[in-house]
């Protein structure tokens, strides 16, 4: 399938491993579409700069927190808007809130025992609900 560079506006960029812990390439994944756009065989700033400058009219990257992905993006197409990709604003997300829940709340509630013999723990199935 053969793309035309000039038609691509919104894109995610992201590594992924040749060989784990060796070598590593980058994917360029068109947004509107989900296809993948083009692969190269590295994630080094320069060649980053050059292969996304093949693509002039990029207007939205969506990306890791890599802080080559961000250079690179802002030297190549500096007006372009660069957003964080969903699985790390989620994973972010739940850090600052878990972070925020273990500074703030008290390492031990306590649960006041004398009432909870009145309480009733049956459970009842949907069938004796009715």
């Amino acid at each position: 399938m053969k793309i035309n560079k000039n038609d691509i506006k919104k894109v995610c960029i992201d590594d992924f491993a040749i060989r784990k812990r060796k070598t590593y390439g980058t994917v360029l994944i068109d947004i509107e579409n989900n296809t993948i756009i083009d692969m190269i065989d590295s994630r080094e700033y320069n060649d980053i700069v050059s292969w996304l400058s093949t693509y002039p009219n990029i207007e939205v990257f969506s990306r890791d927190g890599s802080i080559t992905y961000s250079s690179a993006i802002a030297t190549s197409h500096p007006k372009a808007i660069q957003v964080s990709d969903r699985f790390h604003i989620l994973k972010n997300l739940t850090s600052y809130c878990t972070n925020y829940l273990s500074k703030y709340l008290k390492d031990k509630i306590y649960i006041e025992t004398e009432n909870l013999s009145k309480i009733d723990t049956r459970i009842l199935t949907n069938s004796q609900k009715k």
